[in-house]
């Protein structure tokens, strides 16, 4: 729940593309503080775990890239998720 309210405050304020991105993390902690989830986050803390995500979504798109281009391997993949 916290990834997805997190990754919901990057969409709107894009922190990235901002002028002063430091104080773009600094509202969404502060969003994300008075919430439901009631997290104790900092600007840091949402940037750092933003930055986890993302690296972990480009080692997932990578993989699949890589199992497409060895049908074997993909299928080996499938296999496994199908339990066959």
């Amino acid at each position: 729940m916290l990834f997805r309210s997190l990754l919901a405050q990057v969409q709107a304020l894009k922190p990235a593309t901002a002028h002063r991105p430091k104080l773009v993390w600094d509202q969404i902690a502060c969003n994300l503080s008075q919430s439901k989830l009631e997290m104790p986050v900092t600007g840091r803390t949402c940037k750092g775990r933003t930055q986890i995500l993302y690296t972990r979504l480009k080692v997932k798109e990578n993989e699949v890239l890589e199992w497409m281009q060895k049908p074997a391997v993909l299928l080996g993949r499938l296999r496994l998720v199908i339990g066959s």
